[in-house]
């Protein structure tokens, strides 16, 4: 079975920078490593850890894709954090 990899589209190339602590939190409760959301997204794992950290913009596409994954609304990747 192949799974189908999101590709950053040509035309996204501004980003955006949510709450990357929500990215990160996401994913450790997902007990997840992040080989697997790279390989979802078809980025590496540096990049990835890149994004958490807030090192690196995040595409739209790949927010999109993180929200459909998680199941989580886009506006969630933008709130504060949690108390």
């Amino acid at each position: 079975m192949s799974r189908k990899r999101v590709g950053i589209p040509e035309y996204d190339t501004q980003g955006v920078q949510p709450n990357v602590k929500r990215l990160k939190q996401l994913r450790r409760e997902a007990d997840l490593p992040a080989q697997r959301i790279a390989t979802y997204l078809g980025v590496t794992v540096a990049h990835v850890s890149a994004m958490e950290k807030g090192k690196t913009k995040i595409f739209v596409e790949h927010l999109k894709a993180l929200s459909l994954f998680y199941r989580k609304p886009l506006d969630y990747f933008f709130l504060p954090d949690d108390p």
